[in-house]
């Protein structure tokens, strides 16, 4: 039978740190607020909001050469300090040796400041402008040069990471949204499923991980596995079971990262000790639920009949010639446990199937893939909405 790997707890996610400078503690003690006094409805260490409080998560830039400049946001100004803008890049972008960067070209006009973004072929070239980001007032845009039509490339600049500052202020954004994948989950007909989603201007691959999701129990039913990372070497597979019970049933998930995305998962049964699993098919599931209440309904009968049947005619039999009631009895006692484990298992499986096969259908299995830039974690696709 397949073995249970360990439960484990799914890591727990860093809290995204925040974008003010956590000020230095003092011995002062604080003042005291008198009740009812001029104090008593101020909410004391109160964060501010950030100047980037209003940008959108992710800003999606599609090459678009006729398209005027395209409002980003809104940034609250600052008197105090200028705006600073820089752009993440390296070689995680794209399998290539090409670049970006961002060179200042503010105006004469100085309500308003400019940056160029040079893409490079190589790191030794001086760089071509190809587009440039814009803040007037508190408006933030975005603009394509004509010459960003001139190599396809430069949509690699998707892969980037724009990184504001203000003051002590800091926050980024990624040029592009994360990919919904849609229809990512089993059908009561169909125990298989495979997408070959389209993603373009994919990251150098080897930066790229896949990610399994939480899968709560509530929803889904007891499961356990060992690392959620899939790979096509290294898939993933996750058990379903009762405690204290072989696993009855398993999702095998596969995923294969090189020019394109493909991901698989395929629904499988463990009904049989020592058969490879099968294909959770609907007809598989009935015909195997009745083939183990007639296995169990066997063993049942033949401990009955060998129990009922007295010793001196059992010895009439050649198995039997010289057995003795304490022979007799351990093997009833054997037929019996073999009778009972049957049943069990008819009954667990049948269980199994409500509990967690059942579950699974119209469910999205929670995928999400990624790729590191420096230090950063960034969704390229996800199987779930709001991800």
């Amino acid at each position: 039978p397949a073995t249970t790997p360990p439960a484990t707890t799914p890591p727990a996610t860093t809290p995204p740190a925040t974008n003010e400078l956590v000020k230095p503690a003092t011995d002062e003690p604080a003042p005291a607020v008198k009740p009812g006094g001029a104090n008593a409805n101020k909410t004391t260490n109160k964060p501010k909001p950030t100047p980037f409080v209003n940008l959108p998560a992710h800003f999606d830039l599609p090459i678009n050469t006729e398209q005027e400049a395209k409002s980003l946001g809104k940034i609250k100004p600052d008197s105090k300090f200028l705006l600073g803008v820089k752009l993440i890049s390296g070689p995680e972008i794209s399998k290539s040796k090409i670049s970006f960067e961002l060179k200042a070209n503010h105006p004469q006009d100085k309500k308003t400041r400019q940056w160029d973004v040079l893409y490079k072929k190589r790191e030794s070239d001086a760089g071509e402008p190809v587009a440039k980001f814009i803040n007037q007032g508190n408006d933030f845009r975005f603009q394509w040069y004509p010459s960003a039509t001139e190599d396809e490339d430069v949509n690699y600049l998707r892969n980037c990471v724009v990184k504001f500052e203000m003051g002590s202020s800091r926050d980024e954004r990624v040029l592009r949204s994360p990919f919904l994948i849609p229809g990512f989950k089993f059908g009561k007909d169909n125990p298989q499923v495979k997408v070959d989603p389209e993603l373009d201007w994919l990251p150098d691959p080897k930066y790229i991980t896949t990610q399994l999701g939480e899968m709560n129990e509530k929803q889904y039913g007891k499961n356990f596995f060992e690392n959620g990372v899939i790979t096509k070497k290294e898939p993933v597979r996750i058990a379903f079971s009762d405690i204290d019970y072989e696993q009855m049933s398993s999702i095998l998930l596969t995923a294969d990262i090189k020019s394109k995305v493909k991901l698989s998962a395929a629904l499988q049964l463990h009904a049989v000790p020592g058969q490879r699993p099968k294909l959770a098919k609907p007809a598989l599931i009935e015909s195997t639920t009745t083939s183990l209440q007639r296995n169990a309904a066997i063993l049942n009968g033949n401990y009955s009949k060998f129990n009922a049947t007295p010793i001196a005619n059992l010895r009439k039999l050649p198995n039997y010639k010289s057995i003795t009631d304490p022979q007799k009895r351990a093997l009833a006692a054997q037929l019996k446990k073999a009778a009972d484990i049957e049943k069990e298992r008819s009954v667990k499986f049948s269980a199994q199937k409500t509990n967690s096969i059942d579950k699974f259908y119209d469910k999205v299995i929670p995928i999400t893939i990624s790729y590191k830039l420096g230090n950063r974690e960034i969704p390229l696709a996800t199987t779930t909405a709001g991800k």
